[in-house]
């Protein structure tokens, strides 16, 4: 090919991290821009202005890094359908009830959803995210309120969000309970889920190694990535690019 070059595999390190970082977005531009980007053994095209292959050389790192912030389910035992979990009822809510549940990556917590409903319509209800202190109740992590809680076990959905300060360690077990205030109300049941997720349970005073749990999941944001490394990978590609100006050079004086 015309102005092409084959840079042996193991090259210069900006070249390398050029083509090995920049090369699967290149080559997806290549289609407008008759660009051809081989990670490992970088094959080029020329025909390219130099300035618009510093541009999307740039682009293209940034993209890699710099990805949109997303919600991730760190748990959940949902089944499939609506509603997703069991509405004939669950486990009393009289004394204080918690499941515990194992944390899939560490994340920041943003969003709570469980399904309960209480057995009169004045009522108010504690729901907290605690530590697994050897199966044990630990620190209470967070807890919120609920007030006037639905007595309709078909359609009693609660949701909390707007969480923050909260983050669980990947591997970890944490609980998640309800407890309802005596003073209102007569308690209530937390809907079991429908996938036969067991797991050990706390109710008052009583421990058990595995029951139906109650149907819940915790959603939340991955760990953000430190805020210099977008700058440090376009850098690596501004470097890569350089490097491959250079050879091209060199190669031109030789051929001359």
């Amino acid at each position: 090919m015309r102005g092409a070059y084959n840079r042996p595999f193991g090259g210069d390190i900006p070249n390398q991290v050029m083509t090995d970082v920049t090369c699967p977005i290149l080559n997806r531009l290549g289609r407008a821009t008759k660009m051809l980007c081989v990670s490992g053994r970088g094959v080029t095209d020329m025909g390219m202005p130099t300035t618009m292959r510093v541009v999307l050389a740039v682009l293209a790192s940034a993209i890699f890094v710099a990805r949109p912030a997303y919600a991730v389910t760190i748990y959940s035992n949902f089944g499939s359908g609506s509603p997703g979990y069991s509405t004939a009822g669950g486990a009393l809510i009289i004394t204080p009830l918690a499941w515990a549940f194992t944390a899939t990556e560490t994340a920041n917590v943003t969003q709570i959803d469980l399904a309960f409903f209480a057995f009169s319509t004045t009522n108010s209800f504690t729901v907290s995210l605690n530590d697994n202190n050897g199966g044990n109740l630990g620190a209470v992590l967070g807890s919120w309120t609920f007030q006037n809680v639905t007595t309709d076990r078909t359609n009693d959905l609660h949701t909390i969000t707007g969480i923050t300060g909260v983050t669980l360690d990947l591997g970890t077990s944490y609980f998640l309970s309800i407890a309802f205030d005596s003073g209102t109300g007569s308690g209530g049941e937390w809907n079991a889920n429908t996938i036969g997720a067991l797991a050990p349970w706390i109710q008052g005073t009583l421990h058990a190694n595995n029951g139906s749990q109650g149907a819940f999941d915790v959603l939340a944001a991955p760990t953000p990535l430190p805020t210099a490394l977008p700058l440090f990978a376009t850098g690596l590609g501004g470097l890569g690019l350089l490097g491959w100006r250079r050879k091209r050079k060199n190669a031109a004086a030789i051929a001359a």
